[in-house]
Order: structure tokens, then sequence, then C-alpha cells
């Protein structure tokens, strides 16, 4: 079962590896500087290790984009995978404009 969150296309994904990334895409409230609201924000965490990686994808896209990679990272290493604010899974608020700089700094803050 894919959270309900997630678009219809995620029934599309044929790799098994894939589909069990996509399914265990969670999302978190982050409270930032943006919004007076947390901000539900996607991540997926996988695999053990004693180095965690943090993968971070580019403007308009989103945390599969690392689909392929996740699996390799994870048999090593704690991986984690989140989708920039505004972006991806990301719950996206009308309201508030995303753009580089911006997100820059609150990424730094945090």
């Amino acid at each position: 079962m894919f959270p309900n969150f997630l678009p219809q296309e995620v029934y599309l994904l044929k790799n098994s590896k894939s589909i069990s990334i996509a399914r265990s895409i969670k999302r978190h409230p982050l409270l930032t500087s943006l919004s007076q609201n947390p901000i539900a924000t996607a991540y997926i965490e996988w695999g053990t290790g004693d180095l965690p990686i943090l993968l971070l994808h580019g403007f308009d896209s989103s945390l599969l984009e690392f689909r392929r990679l996740i699996p390799l990272l994870s048999s090593e290493c704690e991986t984690w995978a989140v989708d920039l604010l505004g972006s991806g899974f990301t719950e996206r608020l009308s309201d508030i404009s995303y753009n580089p700089d911006k997100l820059r700094r609150i990424y730094i803050a945090l």
C-alpha cells in the first residue's frame, strides 16, 4: 500500500525496490520560518550503519530520484532522502514563495 499523499503515477513503478521505497515514504511536520504552521515534509530512512548519508534532490524533483541509489547505499549506511520544501511529495503551501536563496537560509537554520 502506498501512502495516500503520493500521486497515482506511483502505481506505474515496475522495479520492486523502487516500489518498496515509494511505500516507505513518510511525512513529518517541519516547523520553519516560512509558515506559522508546520509543513508536512516527505522523507525516507533506509538501512543501518555508523555513517548516515543524507540525499537532497534538485529543484522540481523528488526523493524518488534516488530510488536506484538508496538500496545500494543503505546496504552499508543509514540512508536518508528528504524532499526539499515545496518540491516532491512535501506539502506545498500556496502562500509561500519558494526560491533557492530562501530555502538555503531555512536549511542552514535547521
